[in-house]
């Protein structure tokens, strides 16, 4: 369901898409944060979800990942926020309507899959990631991927409820 647009969710998206943007500048200082800083961007859009609904958050996604790619940011850290880091708390939100936590959870690992295939390939061709670095551990690094994935899943979660009982409340008082 959509939700009405009111000055309230125009300022926090605004200010969504600000905060998003100055976490992947982030990036370009401290490169050794390159999943952590769109991780926390993307993290960000959860507050989107619940104020403006899944396609206006889709939208502030959208301007972060072409600012990202456009702004003097660690563009590998730009790949990980569009194909993955940015997006998964919208898309969440839909695959969480599914009732069956097996299917929900196959669902999950899947996409998370795809998202990681794709990076790899924008990585090894845009970004001219050396693929033989990967050639012996390739099935420890897909095994320690989704464990870590299953992890930050379990997080989002958390942070999603967390928001809903306790810091939605604050910010609709003002």
């Amino acid at each position: 369901m959509e939700k009405k647009i009111t000055t309230f969710s125009i300022a926090l998206g605004g200010i969504l898409a600000a905060l998003s943007v100055a976490l992947m500048f982030l990036t370009a200082l401290f490169p050794i944060a390159e999943f952590v800083f769109p991780g926390m961007a993307g993290i960000l859009l959860i507050a989107a979800v619940f104020e403006m609904g899944e396609k206006r958050a889709f939208l502030i996604f959208a301007a972060v990942g072409i600012l990202s790619l456009l702004l003097p940011i660690e563009k590998s850290s730009a790949v990980y926020y569009i194909l993955f880091l940015g997006h998964y708390p919208i898309v969440k939100s839909y695959i969480e309507r599914i009732q069956n936590n097996v299917i929900k959870w196959a669902v999950k690992v899947v996409f998370f899959n795809i998202c990681c295939a794709l990076t790899l390939l924008i990585s090894v061709f845009l970004l001219n990631f050396d693929v033989n670095a990967l050639k012996y551990g390739l099935l420890l690094t897909i095994i320690l991927f989704n464990v870590t994935f299953i992890i930050y899943d379990i997080a989002v979660s958390k942070i999603i409820v967390l928001y809903s009982l306790k810091i939605r409340k604050l910010i609709k008082r003002h």
